[in-house]
Parts: structure tokens; C-alpha cells; sequence
């Protein structure tokens, strides 16, 4: 249990817009009418940067690497504390391919 958790900077409804503003539809997952959520982790380190991001649940067909480049492409988080020191922390999230 983190004391603090990591923090996109302006909070989450800021993470949905980087998330929508950077999606892009895989072509091969739209020619065979793909839809789903896929499911990654990925580290924030005690500088916020976004680290070693892997998949959980993919849906395949281009959408795994659209999630992964989304995520890598985040700009640096507030990092996570624990006893006022910065620690790492695994966080996971969602991206909708629909």
C-alpha cells in the first residue's frame, strides 16, 4: 500500500485527453472490426518517469503496440511517496479500442 499514489500532472481527467489525443486506431484492428480494452502496467519511477510498460490483457492486431507507444509517449507523472520519500510504483490502466 502506497501512502501516496503517482499522479498524471492535472490529474485523470487530463490522463483521458492525453490518452484520446495520442489514440490511434490500429488499421489492421479496424478491418477486422476488433474491439476491447487492453490492459497494461507499467512503472513510475521516483523521478515520474514512465517505465518498462507490459501487457496484462491485449487484444492484439496492431492494438498492443498503439497501447504500448500511448504509454511511452506520457510525459513524466508526480511520483509516488511513501514516508515522504519518492518510491516507484506499478500502476495500471485501460486503453479502449472501440
Amino acid at each position: 500500500i502506497v501512502e501516496e499514489q503517482p499522479s498524471f500532472p492535472g490529474g485523470m481527467e487530463k490522463l483521458s485527453f492525453y490518452i484520446q489525443s495520442k489514440f490511434r486506431y490500429p488499421i489492421e484492428a479496424k478491418q477486422n472490426n476488433v474491439k476491447g480494452v487492453v490492459l497494461i502496467s507499467f512503472t513510475i519511477d521516483i523521478d515520474g518517469q514512465v517505465k518498462n510498460p507490459e501487457i496484462i490483457n491485449g487484444l492484439g492486431y496492431g492494438c498492443d503496440e498503439a497501447a504500448i507507444e500511448i504509454i511511452n509517449e506520457m510525459p513524466d507523472w508526480i511520483p509516488g511517496q511513501q514516508a515522504g520519500k519518492t518510491i516507484p510504483v506499478k500502476y495500471k490502466i485501460q486503453i479502449k479500442f472501440e
